[in-house]
């Protein structure tokens, strides 16, 4: 199998919906997301992580083969990897040796490509049941204090689903 695809994700996501004879709704309630999330995953606005994406190519897999197999090439070179967004970080080349000498302190990392920082707004803001650009400022403030208090985003997702579980929500 070729892993290429000449038709752009976002085409290649209505196919597969159409393949598998599902409005915008009814994809959204299988995967378990909102009618709007599929609508920006069309538009090429946001990106489904790569869980929703094998999950997305299983559905279409029971219809056709072949068009899931596409979904998938598609998604691995516009969603996964995006080299001209993403850039030196996700290089299949392999990093040069470190050098004997220090190159002095770490520098900080850099913003979060902007498709990401999109994907983590639009997941609030489907759980929250609002718009995204709502979304933006409290996750901004949360995101701030957890830095400010030492918190890596690991701990905070366990201990926000530690949280959830003792408390039944």
């Amino acid at each position: 199998m070729e892993f290429q695809s000449a038709r752009p994700f976002k085409r290649m996501l209505i196919y597969a919906r159409e393949a598998l004879g599902m409005d915008q709704g009814d994809l959204a309630r299988a995967m378990g997301v909102s009618r709007r999330t599929i609508i920006r995953w069309q538009k090429g606005q946001t990106a489904p992580v790569e869980a929703q994406i094998r999950e997305l190519a299983a559905l279409v897999r029971q219809q056709d083969e072949d068009l899931a197999d596409e979904l998938l090439a598609a998604a691995i070179f516009e969603v996964l990897v995006r080299p001209e967004e993403v850039g030196a970080a996700h290089s299949v080349v392999a990093a040069p040796e470190a050098s004997a000498t220090p190159a002095g302190p770490p520098q900080p990392p850099g913003p979060a490509p902007p498709h990401l920082i999109d994907a983590i707004v639009c997941a609030a803001a489907d759980a929250a049941d609002m718009i995204p650009r709502s979304m933006r400022p409290p996750l901004r403030a949360a995101f701030s204090r957890a830095a400010q208090l030492g918190l890596s985003i690991e701990s905070v997702v366990l201990g926000l689903s530690k949280a959830h579980s003792e408390r039944g929500d």
